[in-house]
């Protein structure tokens, strides 16, 4: 499983915004029934620091995943 949060949310995190986790979550609605979903043998792979991989999926289709640095600092929101 990939867990993504969204930059949306980290930087509009405050009552009143509609990008908010808990706005989100207060207006959660269903996009699609996920009650069945089919076994598949797990995915997992390694690789360096700092390096890009593709991966295929079960589907055929492939992602590219990123592996940054332990020393990578992530910026903060007004980018410095």
């Amino acid at each position: 499983m990939i867990d993504v949060l969204s930059p949306c949310v980290t930087f509009n995190d405050h009552d009143g915004s509609t990008k908010s986790y808990s706005y989100v979550k207060d207006h959660d609605e269903p996009l699609g029934d996920v009650s069945f979903v089919p076994f598949f043998e797990d995915i997992s792979i390694e690789y360096d620091e700092g390096a890009t991989q593709s991966v295929k999926m079960h589907d055929g289709s492939t992602i590219l995943l990123h592996k940054l640095e332990t020393t990578t600092t992530p910026p903060t929101r007004s980018g410095r």
